[in-house]
């Protein structure tokens, strides 16, 4: 199941959701996903349609509250992913959903063996690209990282962890998937990680 469609999931489940707050949100892909009756807004580093905020989100000044923030895999991309986090919490009336890439998931162990390397985002070279990701984090990082922010923010936190077979897809590779699922520990076979926030 890809990020958006569990975000989504998420999003029609909690109560009183009016506004969003996308940051980091690309193509603005989830504003398709959701309820007509909520408004979207969503902010990147490059102009596109849906894309309210355009520039550095940690600099950016956003003068308005939301029901929901929405920080889909952008802190690792962030010199200062704490402080990020404090910025959108700050900015949500009630709710916060956040993921985070488990880094050290078996799919991903397997591709750095046979391809040396995690992707271009993770690549080392003498470009400066505007945007590659600055941190590499594992499942027990994520759920700490979650924990020690709604303690901070006094948040209520549930983690939300799909492991690779819960999409219900059909087949052998499918079968296989949820039989390695249910025997290896999660921290192996959760991809992403969603930490949903929701102030008292």
């Amino acid at each position: 199941m890809d990020r958006i469609t569990t975000i989504a999931r998420i999003i029609n489940r909690l109560d009183g959701v009016a506004s969003i707050l996308d940051a980091g949100c690309r193509d603005a892909a989830l504003a398709g996903r959701i309820p007509k009756n909520i408004s979207y807004s969503g902010a990147d580093l490059v102009p596109g349609e849906r894309i309210k905020y355009v520039g550095d989100i940690t600099a950016m000044k956003i003068d308005e509250k939301f029901s929901l923030v929405v920080a889909a895999d952008i802190l690792e991309h962030l010199e200062k992913p704490s402080t990020t986090f404090d910025k959108l919490a700050g900015l949500t009336e009630r709710y916060m959903i956040v993921s985070l890439p488990n880094c050290y998931d078996m799919k991903s162990i397997i591709k750095f063996v046979r391809k040396q390397h995690l992707g271009e985002k993770y690549a080392f070279s003498v470009d400066e690209p505007l945007d590659r990701h600055r941190w590499l984090m594992n499942f027990n990082e994520i759920n700490l990282f979650y924990e020690t922010k709604a303690t901070q923010h006094r948040m209520k936190l549930e983690v939300v962890a799909p492991r690779y077979g819960d999409s219900g897809a059909k087949g052998a590779r499918a079968g296989v998937a949820r039989l390695l699922r249910d025997v290896m520990p999660a921290r192996l076979w959760v991809p992403t990680v969603f930490g949903v926030f929701e102030k008292h």
